[in-house]
């Protein structure tokens, strides 16, 4: 497994237990993520804003990793995102 793959799989890891601190720790230096809406959210305290606005809205949030590839300092994962609709108790993918 390459570093960059490594450090994709510590992200997701760190997703699925909720722990902001290890999804802030698989960021680059200067974070920059783009939300559902297309908006791009930079900067630690925005980024991690956001996540934890997700987890708390979301507590049973999971990504399962489907695709993981990783070299020469780029990565690429695919997941499936999965939560509960708590208004209907129904799965959403």
């Amino acid at each position: 497994m390459t570093p960059e793959e490594e450090l994709l799989e510590r992200y997701f890891d760190a997703f699925n237990r909720r722990d902001i601190g290890g999804v802030m720790d698989c960021f680059h230096h200067a974070q920059a993520i783009l939300d559902v809406e297309g908006r791009r959210l930079e900067g630690r305290d925005e980024v991690m804003r956001r996540y934890e606005n997700s987890f708390a809205s979301m507590p049973d949030c999971t990504c399962t990793l489907q695709t993981l590839i990783g070299h020469s300092g780029y990565g690429v994962a695919e997941s499936l995102f999965q939560r509960t609709r708590p208004r209907y108790g129904t799965i959403v993918l």
